[in-house]
């Protein structure tokens, strides 16, 4: 089997499957998703599948071309399946299978015979409880917007919102304080992405590295913004932020006729349906003091 030669094809079942996936299998409908890339780490073949929410079952093939070498033994052998997330029951990450090459002429039953299907089942775990913990952060664009702009003018506030993980963040809301000067009744707000490489920093796409692709924004909608009354907040509802996804969330502010003078140092902040991971305290929501990163000032 040529290792250096393998292709790979990703499949993803668009229903939402319960607790015996086996029973299922037959009836699903599935979508091509883009092949992931592969690389052979002795004898095993290592790749890197998307992020995965409950329920969703994918199915990735790998296509071996043949070499000129013989192989005379049946091999039973193992997959496996591991990711950042903690997994409560770890006995059913991997599978078993056998390459043979002894019975090339028995036909399709024999190639067809199912695997260990009900491996995908569950199976009573009732005192699992949901691990939902993400680690959230927020910065600013920018560190100063203009509030002294002509009437009719806009100023547009823009933050930056990373998911460290390990689970996707739901429901998140963005909050960031406006002052005097911009029109919060005629605001409105739109948001990008971008997905974030493994082992790279979401800061380096803005410190003009040559080493990381070329940022390739995708719109997402988010919700209209509103004001959290007398307390100068603008806040906008996002979408589920998965792991390895940086938003990019504008609110734009027409100016009005009032006139203002002072500076502001104004806050922002993350926050979801999913608990902070390890939060710490930090005083008065500064995004500087150790991992509590969910809110920043500008």
């Amino acid at each position: 089997m040529d290792y250096n030669n393998v292709s790979t094809f990703l499949q993803k079942a668009q229903e939402q499957l319960g607790k015996q996936p086996s029973k299922d299998l037959a009836s699903l409908t599935w979508t091509n998703l883009t092949s992931p890339s592969t690389h052979y780490e002795g004898w095993n073949m290592v790749t890197t599948l998307p992020d995965m929410s409950p329920g969703t079952i994918l199915q990735l093939g790998l296509t071996f071309p043949m070499t000129h070498e013989e192989s005379y033994d049946d091999d039973t052998t193992t997959a496996s399946v591991t990711s950042n997330t903690s997994d409560p029951r770890q006995s059913n990450n991997s599978t078993t299978y056998i390459i043979t090459p002894n019975h090339h002429n028995d036909g399709s039953t024999y190639w067809n015979t199912p695997g260990d299907i009900g491996n995908l089942d569950f199976n009573g775990l009732t005192n699992v409880q949901a691990i939902s913990q993400c680690d959230l952060r927020i910065a600013s664009s920018r560190a100063r917007y203009n509030n002294n702009l002509p009437y009719g003018q806009a100023e547009t506030l823009s933050f930056l919102i990373y998911n460290a993980g390990p689970t996707i963040a739901r429901n998140p809301v963005l909050t960031a304080r406006y002052t005097t000067s911009m029109d919060e009744t005629k605001m409105t707000s739109f948001g990008e992405q971008v997905w974030i490489p493994d082992g790279i920093n979401p800061s380096t796409f803005f410190n003009g590295s040559d080493t990381i692709p070329s940022i390739q924004w995708q719109s997402i909608d988010v919700g209209a913004p509103r004001v959290d009354g007398p307390a100068w907040n603008a806040i906008v509802s996002l979408p589920d932020l998965p792991p390895s996804i940086l938003y990019r969330i504008h609110i734009r502010f027409p100016m009005n006729h009032v006139t203002t003078y002072a500076d502001e140092t104004a806050p922002a902040s993350i926050t979801s349906q999913a608990k902070e991971l390890d939060p710490v305290e930090c005083p008065r929501g500064s995004c500087n003091a150790g991992r509590n990163n969910n809110s920043c000032r500008k």
